[in-house]
């Protein structure tokens, strides 16, 4: 139950920044720089605890995805960390792409999906999904001002650097970070 009750924490908790009025209370209190360090500490903690109880929850396969279907989706996943890097450093694709973080998670959650034939895969990455495309529109619905502002080409190469390095590191170490090695389904055939 601990898996459950982590994402249920996690959409929870993501309701604060969706809601102007409610943000701007905690950020009136505390600040803006302590207002994000203190979410990002929690939603990282309760990402920790769903990690934990993955392992605990019942978990029933419905299908075996084939293999190209797992490779469809390592090749999603680095446009996915692109975009995550994208909405957490400044670049110039900003003023392009007005909600990075958000469509990475909507494709993170498409490309596990292919990838994931089992209840507790299918829990969590349709929740992503259906979240994502809600924020999304209540994002939208705020329409928050895009980044004008053009900054010089060496902050967007080191979004690349960064997304190749990451990326890598999440190829390396998925095994031991989310009990599913991934390296494997780089070979062909």
């Amino acid at each position: 139950m601990l898996y459950l009750f982590s994402l249920a924490m996690f959409f929870i908790l993501h309701l604060i920044p969706l809601n102007k009025g409610l943000r701007k209370r905690f950020t009136d209190r505390i600040g803006e720089k302590p207002y994000r360090a203190l979410f990002r500490i929690v939603i990282l903690g309760i990402i920790v605890l769903g990690v934990w109880g993955w392992s605990d929850f019942p978990n029933i396969y419905f299908y075996e995805p084939a293999l190209i279907m797992k490779q469809i989706h390592l090749s999603i996943m680095f446009p996915v960390v692109y975009l995550w890097v994208l909405a957490e450093v400044p670049n110039n694709l900003k003023r392009y792409i007005k909600h990075p973080m958000l469509t990475g998670v909507t494709l993170w959650a498409v490309g596990h999906l292919l990838a994931n034939g089992d209840l507790r895969s299918m829990i969590l990455f349709v929740s992503f999904l259906v979240f994502s495309i809600l924020a999304v529109i209540a994002a939208n619905k705020r329409n928050d001002a895009k980044q004008q502002k053009v900054l010089p080409l060496g902050y967007d190469l080191a979004v690349l650097a960064g997304t190749v390095t990451v990326y890598s590191l999440l190829v390396h170490f998925h095994g031991v970070l989310f009990g599913m090695p991934v390296k494997p389904y780089f070979m062909l055939g």
